[in-house]
């Protein structure tokens, strides 16, 4: 079965597709997920990706596709729920066209329909531990003290994301972007709108296999109190690690931007620096990406520290000397990393250095 999901932030698709994935034995394919790993691990596909997500901006199309159908020609003969992709008409087109080449095509569109209200209160009630990052809901996933975490005790805190006034915001424009995907594939006669609040059978013929699969889902509210006790245990005790691993990746990109921003900047600013700071600074990103190829986090947290005290004494001695070079190439380097977008130093004069952490 190919699978592809779709609804609004707080539908419940995550709930879902662990459903779906668990029971049936499909591959969960996440696109925020993917391109994420691409980018840590250093893939033609990641590098291409790096400079539109260092900036802020939407990664394209064709980057987007090439990295998902890749990814979908690795799955086994089971199949896949594909989760985040397509979101246009242009991806949902074209990863028709690469099944059809394989004699394949999506076998169902499971589309999550949730009343707003709904959702806003689904999502405006959730909390989550700063420390564990366990999640809770005010409603139905209470901790046992209120707004106390039930692992460490930490006071519990609302995402800046999951206010109101935000969420209807995330809603209009899913909507917005959804609406042609959803009448794309309506087209096909493929599309199974759910509510969230029943049960729903769907069937659907898999070219694969030449058999037809049923799949039965049923809404979050019609879960026993016993698997809401058990969802909620497991979630807690795979929090730890999955704050882990996020922390891990995080860490990666960082070191990933600093790289990108230390190599640009030793091009626009090479002739400024003493040949003793250029050859400092240019050892300690070789250090660093050695540190990014193996990919652990202490060896990259040392190598960064190394590189940013490389371009602080580097800007000291720009700055001591009085250079007018604009942006201090320290310092740019320093706060991209930080922030993950284009940094604006200031004068050479005046440096505000910020070290990677």
């Amino acid at each position: 079965m190919k699978i592809v999901l779709l609804g609004a932030p707080g539908a419940g698709k995550g709930t879902l597709c662990k459903y779906i994935v668990e029971k049936y034995g499909l591959l969960h394919l996440s696109s925020g997920d993917i391109l994420r790993a691409h980018r840590a691990k250093g893939t033609e596909l990641g590098k291409k990706a790096r400079e539109f997500m260092d900036t802020g901006a939407l990664v394209p199309d064709e980057i987007i596709i090439a990295m998902m159908i890749d990814e979908i020609g690795k799955t086994p003969k089971g199949g896949f729920v594909l989760d985040g992709f397509p979101r246009t008409v242009n991806q949902a087109a074209d990863l028709d066209k690469s099944l059809a080449a394989k004699r394949q095509n999506v076998d169902a569109i499971l589309n999550l329909a949730v009343d707003e209200d709904v959702i806003v209160r689904r999502i405006t009630g959730r909390r989550i531990c700063p420390k564990c990052a366990a999640v809770y809901h005010i409603e139905n996933m209470k901790p046992r003290v209120d707004g106390i975490c039930d692992n460490d005790g930490t006071k519990l805190i609302q995402r800046p994301d999951d206010t109101a006034e935000v969420v209807k915001t995330r809603l209009k424009n899913y909507n917005e972007l959804t609406a042609p995907l959803v009448d794309y594939y309506k087209r096909k006669n493929k599309v199974f709108d759910i509510d969230a609040n029943g049960i729903v059978s769907v069937k659907a013929h898999d070219k694969g296999t030449g058999k037809e699969q049923k799949i039965r889902i049923e809404a979050s509210s019609g879960l026993t109190d016993a698997e809401i006790k058990k969802m909620k245990e497991e979630a807690q005790a795979n929090a730890e690690t999955d704050k882990k691993e996020k922390e891990r990746v995080e860490k990666i990109n960082q070191a990933d931007s600093l790289i990108f921003q230390t190599e640009k900047q030793l091009k626009e600013y090479g002739e400024k620096l003493s040949e003793g700071n250029k050859t400092a600074i240019s050892g300690a990103l070789e250090k660093l990406k050695e540190a990014h190829k193996s990919q652990d986090v202490a060896s990259i947290d040392n190598a960064m520290n190394a590189l940013n005290a490389a371009w602080q004494v580097a800007s000291q001695e720009m700055y001591q000397g009085g250079a007018q070079a604009g942006a201090s190439p320290g310092a740019e380097a320093g706060q991209t990393a930080d922030s993950g977008a284009g940094a604006t130093g200031g004068n050479a004069t005046d440096v505000e250095y910020e070290e990677v952490k």
